[in-house]
């Protein structure tokens, strides 16, 4: 395939200093020369190259295409985000992150928690669903009737489970209705499905206990 390079691309690459010039000539020999190597031809192309990457597995194969992969930070902030969506909405006004001595963060708030029961199509724990699959979440209703958030600061659906797919362990623990549950991830996939770890009363205990930690906090 011959490609002239256009009158524009001609004058820059005429104008530009002689080290740029030599700079550009080298990499284009590299390129040449790297096309007819045999590492770069394809054994075949048939029905069965075609591949459909289900579930997180498309971050983990490609993850620049979802997040800043030179800031590993990025990962976080989408936890935080998800956190703050739920004070944004009225639902949550305590924000805590925590850095660990191992290099592993906890994000926590206050608010509504991932809903934990089955969900009504994927038959499968909700917050497992959200945390292993992109695009689920309930930031997607089209009418306000429905929707659980009426301002999203995220990735709108894809954030927290990117976290999860490039996470080496995720551990979620959700108060909801009362009771305490946790379900843990290791490398995007479960390691412990999701338990009931604290009855109603125990929660309120654990409560009890948060809140009055939080009022002794500087």
């Amino acid at each position: 395939m011959n490609r002239r390079l256009s009158p524009v691309a001609v004058r820059s690459y005429i104008a530009a200093p002689a080290a740029v010039r030599r700079a550009f000539d080298k990499q284009v020999g590299l390129l040449v020369e790297n096309l007819h190597h045999p590492s770069l031809h394809a054994k075949k192309y048939d029905e069965s190259s075609v591949k459909k990457l289900r579930g997180i597995e498309p971050v983990q194969r490609l993850p620049g295409m979802y997040t800043r992969t030179s800031d590993p930070t990025h990962i976080i902030q989408e936890a935080i985000d998800n956190a703050a969506d739920e004070s944004f909405g009225g639902h949550a006004d305590r924000i805590d992150v925590t850095l660990h001595r191992d290099g592993s963060v906890t994000v926590t708030d206050n608010g509504r928690g991932i809903p934990v029961g089955p969900h009504p199509v994927e038959k499968i724990p909700t917050v497992q669903l959200v945390l292993t699959e992109l695009h689920a979440g309930a930031k997607f209703s089209k009418t306000e009737a429905d929707s659980a958030y009426k301002f999203s600061g995220g990735l709108h659906g894809v954030g927290v489970s990117v976290t999860n797919a490039l996470s080496e362990r995720l551990e979620v623990e959700v108060k909801r209705e009362g009771a305490l549950y946790r379900i843990v991830f290791a490398n995007g996939a479960v390691a412990e499905k999701t338990s009931l770890r604290c009855p109603v009363a125990c929660a309120l205990r654990y409560c009890r206990r948060l809140s009055a930690a939080q009022a002794s906090a500087p």
